[in-house]
């Protein structure tokens, strides 16, 4: 039976460098000088996603190294070792391994450039692959505010006293965990009041990239979570609920905006109204929702959505809830004021 393995390397573009020769390259990877990898043209797809400080590993085929060579003579007083037990180009399949950092990016250009801080390959080495760095997908492990393990039980408790309260019906609603340069955030469809250690995304907070995409589709309403952390360096959690009362009050009185609806003679009520921001109706999961709430967490930390719900950050999860919380608890008081009907 024939398999479809084809086992010819494809070489997907070539370094540019000012080293040009194989005795010129230094022995540590971050002594090389800047480069570039020029790729080629039916690649240009494969580097979408790659941003300018993330790691790469790169995978190179060093075309001027030797293949016959063995053994590795080391200087004295250090013994002879194998080439397999070395770092040298001189080897049977003389293939480089590079760890270096993306520097920019120009997608547009014929050919596809990306530009690294240091690499030590001369000029015009074939490129066979682009991996991301382990240490730049390592995900909330490697943060220093919590174990991934103790995050996602964080966030399911929160959920499960959110659902509770009713601010999560059905699948409804999303929430979110800051973690560094990462955020958790619950995965499309699942239920808030009964979480799984997979229903949870870690997804990176510049670009959006789901840091396991075996793990499910992160919630549709990742754009609003995004922007927010993006814009208020103080938020930790996000909590985007359907509060039932808040959505009943804002059938009550349509004409009205989230502050005239809860503008209350309680001094409880003054204080929340200045945390509070209103926006229009815009499409639920929808790049502008996304930016006009990331702009109104810059002021505000409870963010009222027309015709979808609640979005609230804190600086703990605790807080996010407990605002969404004030918030609901105020509705129900004016829902029984200004009449039900």
């Amino acid at each position: 039976m024939k398999d479809n393995h084809d086992d010819r390397f494809k070489v997907i573009g070539r370094v540019r460098s000012p080293l040009q020769r194989p005795e010129d390259c230094p022995r540590r990877e971050d002594q090389g000088p800047p480069a570039t990898l020029e790729i080629l043209p039916e690649y240009r797809e494969a580097l979408e996603g790659m941003r300018p400080g993330q790691k790469i590993t790169l995978l190179t085929w060093l075309h001027l190294a030797g293949r016959s060579t063995l053994g590795h003579t080391a200087s004295p007083p250090l013994p002879p070792r194998g080439v397999f037990c070395s770092h040298s180009p001189d080897r049977p399949n003389p293939i480089g391994l590079h760890r270096a950092t993306v520097t920019g990016l120009d997608l547009q250009s014929p050919c596809p450039l990306v530009s690294l801080k240091a690499l030590e390959a001369i000029n015009g080495t074939p490129v066979l692959d682009i991996k991301t760095d382990r240490e730049d997908f390592a995900a909330v492990h490697a943060d220093p505010f919590l174990p991934q393990g103790q995050a996602w039980r964080l966030m399911a408790r929160l959920c499960r006293l959110a659902g509770n309260k009713g601010f999560f019906p059905g699948r409804g609603g999303n929430a979110s965990l800051r973690l560094g340069k990462y955020c958790l955030i619950t995965r499309k469809g699942a239920i808030k009041s009964m979480l799984k250690p997979d229903d949870f995304t870690g997804v990176r907070l510049a670009d959006g990239l789901p840091l396991d995409s075996g793990k499910g589709t992160p919630s549709s309403e990742l754009r609003l979570h995004l922007e927010i952390y993006r814009n208020q360096p103080q938020a930790v959690c996000v909590l985007h609920t359907h509060p039932p009362s808040l959505l009943a009050l804002s059938l009550n009185r349509p004409g009205a905006n989230l502050k005239e609806r809860l503008n209350l003679p309680l001094f409880e009520a003054q204080t929340l109204l200045e945390q509070i921001a209103t926006l229009p109706q815009l499409a639920p999961g929808g790049h502008e929702l996304g930016l006009a709430a990331g702009l109104a967490a810059k002021e505000k930390s409870l963010i009222w959505m027309e015709a979808h719900g609640l979005a609230a950050w804190g600086e703990t999860p605790e807080e996010a809830l407990a605002l969404t919380d004030e918030a609901e608890h105020l509705a129900r008081i004016a829902l029984g004021a200004w009449g039900a009907s």
